[in-house]
């Protein structure tokens, strides 16, 4: 009767062979006459006969754990679990320790290096200021795969210049000690030097503003005329006035702005360059707003009683420029006061009013016409 082998019993005789079965193919007195393998084939089919061998024995081994009447459904599942995490953790370490990873940082800032050396030298830089890099790097992911363009410093180094013009220089990139360095693009970047100069320059003031037509906006006054700006000459020598612009919306009394100056040309355009210094840095910008009122003028009575008497005033009102605030608390003007029994009767009592006590800060408009007053008692 034939005999025939158990999986467990396969098992324990791969086990005392090795691990592995014999191959026929592998055995030469098997092989047809005249077939040879060159030996390093015989050693990959060995191999290969092996690794099946193995695994297919582990995979009875572990079919049989599985299939046993001892092991419950809720273990079953604790081994496939088990098994899961342990090939994502082999699969995870595998990923991170690999040091071939690349990761590539697009828009890394390329800064200027040793402008203390041009600077020493009334040098400084007009442009090749404002270059970026793409840098790509080389190491393990766990290291390198959260940095960010604002974390790598790629930079020039100008202290080797010693005369203006363009100079074309290697970028350079200060690297973490757990990477490598694949690629710079660009790897070299113009930058373009020139003298370093000094010029004074007008300051200018625009306002946008809207204004009630009883109202007068008078010139913007800053606190100062000029500024002292220094930098390249050619950027210098494109600068026609430096400006500040508020826009204070509504007006309806005086302001004190304060704002950042900007350097325009000749056309209005901004003339910006990271190297250009001003002896100011803020404006303080004053505006006077004034106010036109008309008010009416009047006398004042002392005894309190105006029926006996006849008062012509001409003008009988007057304009006044002043404060806002404190025109709007003046309605009319007392010109003059009768006093008691002041005057005859049928005779004409002429005045001329040429200065009136008015709040400070506070103008009659026409003061030069002057006011003229007839009293006249009735009775």
């Amino acid at each position: 009767m034939e005999s025939r082998e158990s999986p467990v019993e396969m098992k324990d005789i791969d086990r005392e062979a090795g691990g592995a079965r014999p191959d026929p193919e592998s055995n030469p007195k098997s092989r047809p006459p005249g077939k040879k393998r060159p030996p390093f084939v015989e050693k990959i089919i060995s191999l290969w006969h092996k690794i099946k061998a193995r695994a297919k024995n582990y995979w009875l081994i572990a079919k049989e754990w599985l299939l046993s009447r001892n092991m419950g459904k809720g273990d079953r599942w604790a081994f496939v679990v088990c098994l899961l995490m342990a090939l994502s953790v082999w699969l995870y370490v595998m990923s991170t320790d690999d040091t071939s990873y690349e990761h590539t940082l697009s828009y890394v800032v390329v800064n200027l290096e040793g402008m203390e050396n041009l600077t020493r030298s009334d040098m400084s830089v007009i442009s090749g200021f404002d270059n970026v890099a793409s840098v790509t790097l080389r190491g393990r992911r766990a290291d390198i795969g959260g940095l960010t363009a604002e974390q790598v410093n790629a930079y020039v180094d100008l202290s080797e210049i010693t005369e203006t013009g363009r100079h074309t220089l290697p970028v350079k990139v200060d690297l973490p000690g757990y990477s490598t360095l694949v690629s710079i693009e660009p790897s070299h970047v113009t930058v373009n030097v020139d003298i370093n100069a000094v010029k004074d320059v007008e300051v200018r003031v625009k306002i946008d503003y809207v204004v009630d037509a009883t109202y007068i906006i008078g010139d913007p006054v800053p606190n100062h005329k000029t500024v002292m700006v220094t930098g390249p000459q050619s950027v210098l020598d494109k600068i026609e006035y430096a400006g500040v612009s508020f826009s204070p919306g509504h007006i309806t009394t005086s302001l004190n702005l304060s704002g950042t100056l900007k350097f325009y040309d000749e056309y209005g355009r901004i003339v910006d360059n990271p190297y250009l210094k001003c002896d100011v840095s803020t404006i303080t910008v004053s505006v006077t707003v004034t106010m036109r009122k008309t008010v009416p003028l009047t006398v004042t009575f002392e005894s309190g009683i105006s029926s006996n008497y006849h008062v012509e005033i001409k003008p009988g009102e007057i304009i006044l420029l002043g404060d806002p605030k404190i025109l709007s608390e003046i309605n009319e003007i007392s010109v003059y006061t009768v006093k008691i029994n002041e005057g005859s009767v049928g005779v004409p009592l002429i005045r001329h009013i040429s200065r009136l006590g008015l709040p400070e800060g506070v103008i009659w408009e026409n003061a030069d016409e002057g006011i003229n007053i007839s009293i006249e008692r009735l009775y």
